[in-house]
């Protein structure tokens, strides 16, 4: 069945295939899940799929500057300000996974990383001082 075609597809062509879809009704529905307007969807699709592409082929993301990011949102822009640093992509793919997979460990993860490596200064990616504190990403 073509359905199963789908589990094959990149992250890429999930991105550009929301971005072409004619009828908005089905871009709304979609981004009513994550609860994002349809715009802001398609942003933050194509900054993840940036991420990814350079997580892919073994890119840094330490120190990085970002030239595709996640359009700020006002709910998050604590969070996705500046939106051109690893932060603001953390910030993004933390709300998309607590809609996604929930019990994600995702997060935890990523605070385990910066624990095991203290040479690694999480403000250098856009954290605030006080990040791991500030409850969002536990949210």
């Amino acid at each position: 069945p073509s359905w199963m075609n789908t589990e094959l597809l990149p992250m890429g062509t999930w991105s550009t295939i929301y971005k072409n879809l004619a009828n908005r009704s089905d871009k709304k529905r979609m981004s009513d899940i994550f609860k994002l307007s349809p715009v802001d969807l398609e942003s933050w699709l194509h900054a993840l799929t940036y991420i990814r592409n350079l997580c892919a082929h073994h890119s840094r993301l330490w120190n990085r500057h970002f030239t595709i990011r996640p359009k700020q949102i006002i709910e998050y822009i604590k969070y996705l300000t500046p939106n051109t640093t690893f932060a603001a992509q953390a910030a993004m793919i933390h709300v998309l996974l607590k809609i996604i997979s929930p019990d994600s460990k995702w997060t935890a993860r990523l605070y385990e990383l910066f624990k095991n490596h203290p040479f690694i200064n999480p403000t250098r990616m856009g954290f605030a001082i006080d990040w791991q504190d500030d409850g969002f990403l536990e949210a």
